[in-house]
């Protein structure tokens, strides 16, 4: 059987029709049905006190929610399920994978302990620069505002991605793997669930524009990460670029130029 799970949303203010979600109703492969729940709910934007509450009773519901079929009367008709999504089969563990997509990692004290120049993002950033075509690449997307909110609805609780490029009718959005980074490991399974909370978003986007997420493994490190970042990312991203292959090296940076060019008519795309 294959695993699957759907959003659990409110729409706190239905004449904007803006989605909040609760968290996702998940059939696992033996059948069985779990609530994975978010974690931390943006109240405070929602300003009216009410409202708040009525959101903090429905999240406290989800544990009643037994099939992925409907949602109980009790949740009103400001709720709603999403879409089916499949889980990858490669995920060994479709619940934690979710509530994972749900809650993506955070940790503050590692970002103060480890120095910004070691930072996964910052590293990656080089590549562009050493093959001159960082013109071309922003830092930090943000799904609800970058790209004139090209992923629309589907933007609510994505997380931010390390790097982009706004083209005219594309969009690439872009993950380093640092092999060398002592937290390789984690590296990994952070990248997969960040890259794969996109993946349902960017194939349904509504407004002409076409999305493309790459992960791309830095120089360095053992052969044998480098072919387990591609095993890892492949179910997940649209293309696993590694930048030791002087082939796919020389198509990424192809496309990051052509894409960045279109989005920029006036920068003129240089010859490699």
């Amino acid at each position: 059987m294959i695993a699957s799970y759907r959003l659990v949303h409110i729409t706190p203010d239905p004449f904007t029709g803006a989605r909040m979600p609760l968290g996702a109703v998940v059939v696992g492969r033996n059948g069985q049905v779990r609530v994975a729940k978010v974690h931390h709910l943006p109240l405070a934007c929602l300003g009216d006190r009410g409202l708040q509450l009525a959101v903090q009773r429905l999240h406290a519901r989800l544990d009643g929610i037994g099939s992925v079929e409907a949602l109980p009367p009790a949740f009103g008709p400001y709720a709603s399920l999403g879409e089916v999504v499949m889980v990858p089969d490669a995920v060994l563990d479709p619940f934690g994978w979710v509530e994972a997509l749900l809650n993506p990692a955070r940790s503050p004290q590692r970002r103060v302990a480890e120095p910004r120049s070691a930072q996964r993002a910052s590293l990656g950033y080089r590549f562009f620069e050493t093959w001159r075509v960082e013109r071309f690449v922003r830092k930090t997307f943000r799904p609800g505002t970058d790209g004139a909110g090209w992923l629309g609805r589907h933007a609510a609780g994505l997380p931010e991605l390390s790097h982009w490029v706004p083209g005219g009718d594309q969009v690439l959005l872009m993950e380093p793997v640092v092999p060398s980074r002592p937290r390789f490991d984690a590296d990994l399974k952070e990248i997969a669930q960040r890259i794969g909370a996109y993946r349902y978003a960017v194939e349904r986007a509504e407004n002409g524009r076409q999305g493309r997420l790459i992960a791309y493994v830095t120089a360095g490190g053992h052969p044998d990460q480098r072919d387990e970042a591609r095993q890892t990312l492949a179910p997940f991203a649209h293309e696993v670029v590694d930048t030791d292959d002087d082939g796919a090296r020389e198509r990424f940076i192809a496309e990051i130029r052509q894409v960045g060019a279109a989005g920029d008519p006036q920068v003129a795309v240089p010859q490699a």
